[in-house]
């Protein structure tokens, strides 16, 4: 999928597709910001942000670990790793 975005104002973002996306809204919650060097067929494999947690391992298809990270400007968070299995 071919996205677009660019602001429009201060607190606007104009978000184009090449094709009709009715469940944009819902893709929305899953968008991913990354350098505009990452090849889109790759994706990221070692994603980097500002959360309670940390990126551990992932095998694709099967699970995603994350681990506390000490660092967190917030609340400490009560789990110490999290594991998502698809």
């Amino acid at each position: 999928m071919s996205v677009t975005a660019s602001a429009v104002g201060s607190h606007t973002v104009s978000i184009k597709t090449k094709k009709p996306q009715p469940i944009m809204p819902a893709l929305m919650g899953t968008m991913t910001i990354v350098s505009p060097n990452t090849q889109e067929a790759k994706g990221v494999r070692n994603p980097q942000g500002t959360g309670p947690y940390v990126f551990g391992t992932w095998t694709p298809g099967q699970s995603v670990t994350l681990k506390r990270f000490s660092g967190y400007w917030g609340d400490k968070p009560e789990v110490e790793n999290v594991n998502y299995v698809f």
